[in-house]
């Protein structure tokens, strides 16, 4: 998901000259790497300050840019609530949070590092459209969807490789789910 995001950030911000991404330091991680030596004016690495980036990024949209704070979940829900919620969501700014590495399955960085409430957190802040991927694909269509919303979204990608759930015809909407059933020997149903 991580690398889909990171291939489909260039692509936007090569179509779209007002894209700023806002890193805090991790930008190999979260693939945003590629983004800031394609575009180095249009990326800023504030290093281990996400409420600064926030702020930061408030403060672009202020002046008609699109800014993209890119960080791990545990730190843009947590460490950035504050700046999210009073600067971002509370005046409507166009304002997107993209967050890697949620829930728990970076598991060997330690409770520190995995985000179980950042979905919760987000959900409940004023304005704020939550967005959660199921795979690679969806990430890609997910993240040219969200730079359509007008105004803050917050989209959440998991660190580890998932499989592959949709395809290349299949849309992708905001706020409407999909259904896949397997076949009845496999008891098991998938909604994302």
């Amino acid at each position: 998901m991580r690398v889909a995001f990171g291939e489909e950030l260039l692509r936007i911000g090569s179509q779209n000259e007002k894209l700023v991404v806002i890193d805090a330091d991790i930008s190999k991680s979260t693939c945003t790497d590629e983004f800031a030596r394609t575009f180095p004016a249009r990326a800023l690495n504030v290093g281990v300050a996400e409420q600064d980036a926030v702020g930061i990024a408030a403060g672009l949209a202020t002046t008609g840019l699109l800014p993209l704070v890119s960080t791990y979940a545990v730190f843009a829900s947590m460490r950035a609530c504050e700046q999210i919620r009073t600067s971002v969501c509370y005046p409507g700014l166009n304002v997107k949070v993209v967050a890697s590495h949620g829930g728990i399955q970076v598991g060997a960085d330690g409770v520190t590092h995995q985000a179980i409430e950042d979905l919760a957190i987000m959900r409940s802040l004023p304005g704020m459209t939550v967005v959660h991927p199921a795979d690679a694909l969806s990430t890609r269509k997910a993240l040219r969807a969200i730079m359509e919303v007008r105004g803050p979204v917050y989209m959440r990608l998991c660190r580890n490789d998932v499989p592959d759930i949709y395809e290349e015809d299949d849309e992708f909407e905001i706020g409407k789910g999909r259904y896949w059933r397997c076949s009845p020997e496999d008891e098991a149903s998938i909604i994302a």
